[in-house]
């Protein structure tokens, strides 16, 4: 009797587990009931029409290697979505083939009717190669492919250098409006040196400026280039071969996966690919999932959050996206609070041409945008986006053990990392042994500095009305402008921050305390400042980094420390300036500026009340070897140095042979 029961449960279980798995294969059928891989249904659309008969704790599994096309709608409570059988993941995309005959628009230039007139494409795809988006000028032109601007008032951009005789009515500009935002307009008239452009979308009266001109067949001049005319309905293609012989295809799907209303949902061990909008919105839902995904391609941003709390995004690979990597938005309420976002490969976000929709300037071309609450931020390496790094909007969040290496490569006056008090409230939040790297900016088509192209990309930006921010234990290296920017702006301020412990190489300013501040007292009020190494080199470098190889930068002559402020008595808040080491060279000593006017340690102490803090001055030949060795992974790194030669740190510590770094921790070398 014991084994007739005991045979009962094992056969519900079984019976219990066939109704709860669900399977979906490029030879599948529609027509049969997914629940074996030999009878398995064949589409994504398939698995929408019976979602509202999948019991909730099902699990759909995907055969690898297959391509699914169009879009994934989650409405289902604790539902899984893997893959099953060997070979790749299987690939969900939201691609749709362009069909139509390629006619001869001039000798090089071939056209295609589209049969409907979408606003805006996101990337043409030739046999499964992404092609370039056309601009005028090219970025190998001077001044990396932009025209400069003298006046940009309501609708009418004014450029009186402009010679060019060609009728851009029709085109599109991609327009710096200020150094972090660009956006696109439509050419509805021309005159002399005037374009006249709609929408009119600005900040008053801008000058000097840069812009270029996209989706039109006039700037299409090398082999692949495309352009799309939105009024006509029209791909323009610039081709040597005859493009009917291949196949097309764009991005067509606003969102691939879409989790909307729901609670405890998995997706892992699949590639999303070639969204329009978005490769996954998780939207009014909570304890979603997302492990293990490969999202490329996209037209606008892998992960969408909102209202959305306690999600997971974690060891995904995020290429190659338009707009932004991984981004939560609730527009200020911060519901999608509790979230962790950990140990993501996120690369080339937001750095294809004029390849945007003028969604929210919050995120643009950021690898991560957070505005969220108590958010853990960790063991992500993001590298090459063209603004920001990571842009955290919120209270409490850690922001720990991320390696970002190349940012602000499109837009600029952002940052490796940024948190701003002014846009949501930033106490609590600590920002903690991240590696940040190789920010250069985009100084082409941005403001100028004394008649010449000025930079304004920071490691670490700390900006208006921020308070109780913690920034500790960080390595902050090679910067074209701030190391670490502690800002506020009039009527401002930015107290009880505290920046303690961190390594400060190769920067043109290795940090800056600017206030301009008019009514307020207390502007930096409970600020510290302590046990900071800052090395002072001033020295060209190559732009060495994983992004790009193909740049050089030179330091320039700034000073490592500045404390600047509209009155000065109010830079006098900072509670505790001590323990601090700058290393400097006799050239760039006195290297600290105090109100614009440079001064030694001593003086900044006498005015500071400070203790504790040391300058030690090497050769220049000394300073010019200096060596920044760091461990961006999880375990400990063994470093192998240079043979034959013998190092020292500052406190005169000899190294040779090999060194051996603790995860995200640094040191500097110098010849011994």
């Amino acid at each position: 009797m014991r084994l007739y029961y005991i045979l009962l449960l094992f056969l519900f279980a079984c019976q219990h587990d066939s109704e709860l798995q669900f399977y979906v294969s490029a030879n599948g059928s529609d027509e049969q009931d997914g629940k074996t891989p030999k009878t398995a249904w064949r589409s994504l659309e398939k698995v929408n029409q019976m979602m509202d008969n999948i019991p909730s704790g099902a699990t759909i599994s995907f055969r690898s290697g297959d391509t699914f096309k169009g879009n994934l709608r989650i409405t289902k409570d604790s539902l899984s979505i893997n893959a099953y059988g060997e070979g790749d993941n299987p690939e969900f995309t939201g691609v749709d083939r362009i069909r139509g005959e390629w006619t001869k628009y001039n000798d090089k230039i071939y056209q295609l009717q589209l049969s409907e007139k979408p606003e805006n494409i996101q990337g043409l795809i030739r046999n499964g190669v992404k092609m370039t988006l056309g601009r005028f000028p090219d970025q190998d032109a001077p001044q990396k492919g932009y025209f400069r601007y003298e006046l940009f008032r309501n609708d009418t951009l004014t450029d009186v250098q402009f010679k060019d005789t060609t009728d851009w009515v029709g085109a599109e500009v991609a327009v710096r409006h200020v150094r972090w935002r660009m956006y696109r307009h439509k050419v509805v008239q021309q005159y002399e040196n005037k374009l006249i452009l709609f929408p009119n979308r600005q900040y008053g009266d801008i000058q000097t400026l840069g812009y270029y001109f996209i989706n039109s067949p006039k700037v299409l001049k090398r082999e692949g280039e495309w352009a799309f005319d939105s009024q006509m309905g029209a791909i323009y293609l610039f081709t040597d071969t005859d493009p009917n012989q291949d196949t097309f295809t764009m991005p067509s799907t606003e969102k691939v996966i879409e989790v909307k209303d729901c609670q405890r949902v998995s997706i892992k061990d699949i590639t999303i690919s070639f969204a329009s909008e978005r490769n996954i919105s998780i939207e009014n839902s909570s304890h979603v999932r997302i492990e293990n995904l490969k999202l490329v391609d996209g037209g606008g941003v892998a992960v969408f959050v909102q209202k959305s709390p306690y999600c997971v995004i974690s060891n995904s690979t995020i290429h190659r996206m338009n707009f932004a990597g991984i981004v939560t938005d609730d527009d200020k309420e911060n519901i999608s609070h509790s979230l962790l976002i950990q140990n993501n490969d996120i690369r080339e976000i937001g750095v294809f041409d004029a390849l945007f929709t003028d969604g929210s300037p919050n995120y643009r071309f950021c690898g991560i945008m957070v505005r969220a609450d108590s958010c853990i931020i960790e063991n992500n390496r993001i590298v090459h986006t063209g603004y920001i790094g990571i842009r955290a909007l919120g209270a409490n969040l850690l922001i720990r053990r991320n390696y970002i290496d190349g940012v602000n490569d499109y837009l600029d006056d952002g940052g490796c990392i940024y948190v701003n008090g002014g846009m949501s409230k930033a106490d609590g939040t600590i920002i903690e042994e991240n590696i940040v790297t190789n920010a250069f900016g985009a100084p082409a088509g941005g403001p100028t500095l004394w008649g010449k192209p000025h930079t304004a990309s920071n490691g670490i930006y700390i900006d208006d009305k921020t308070s109780g921010v913690t920034v500790r234990n960080n390595i902050v290296a090679h910067i074209s402008h701030n190391g670490i920017f502690y800002k506020g702006n009039a009527n401002d301020t930015v107290s009880n921050c505290r920046i303690e412990g961190n390594l400060i190489f190769n920067c043109e300013r290795d940090m800056l305390f600017h206030g301009k501040f008019q009514n307020r007292d207390h502007a930096f009020a409970g600020a510290t400042f302590t046990n900071n190494q800052i090395w002072n080199t001033n020295r060209e470098i190559p732009y060495n980094s994983e992004a790009n190889t193909a740049f050089h930068w030179k330091v320039n002559d700034e000073p490592c420390l500045e404390m600047r402020s509209t009155i000065t008595a109010r830079l006098l808040d900072i509670d505790e300036f001590s323990n601090n080491i700058i290393i400097t060279s006799p050239k760039n000593d006195p290297c600290i500026m105090w109100q614009h006017q440079m001064i030694s340690l001593a003086e900044l102490e006498q005015k500071l009340n400070a203790s504790g803090n040391k300058m030690k001055v090497l050769t220049e030949e000394e300073l010019s070897g200096a060596q920044l060795f760091f461990n961006a992974g999880t375990e400990i790194k063994e470093v192998a140095l240079p043979a034959d030669q013998k190092f020292q740190d500052y406190q005169g510590n000899i190294y040779s042979g090999k060194m051996k770094l603790e995860p995200f921790t640094g040191k500097v070398l110098i010849v011994n």
